[in-house]
């Protein structure tokens, strides 16, 4: 991952950051992906003190954004084009290593 914003959003129980997905070639395949750090995990711990530009080895989980799709079902009689928008998801990371690291 590419951090691609130094703005964190912290909550009480993690922080949320905006990041580019890459793949190990440093290839982006998405641009615009927000990334969920659990309070206290060694992955926490390490995007502290990350910035825009920063990059990381990561695993993580997808979860998709219940809020987000609440919210379309909501608004999609309005504008019923907010039913066909991609599913909206985010990354759980439950690892994270520095890219010096190179995985074999």
């Amino acid at each position: 991952m590419e951090l691609t914003a130094s703005r964190q959003v912290v909550v009480e129980d993690g922080r949320f950051v905006d990041a580019a997905a890459l793949d190990l070639d440093g290839n982006r395949l998405v641009d615009k992906l927000r990334m969920v750090f659990v309070k206290g995990t060694p992955p926490d711990r390490l995007i502290r003190d990350r910035k825009a530009g920063d990059r990381l080895h990561v695993v993580g989980l997808p979860r998709i954004d219940l809020a987000v799709v609440a919210w379309r079902a909501r608004h999609g009689v309005e504008n019923p084009a907010l039913l066909n928008l991609n599913l909206p998801y985010e990354i759980v990371v439950v690892g994270a290593y520095s890219p010096r690291h190179r995985i074999p």
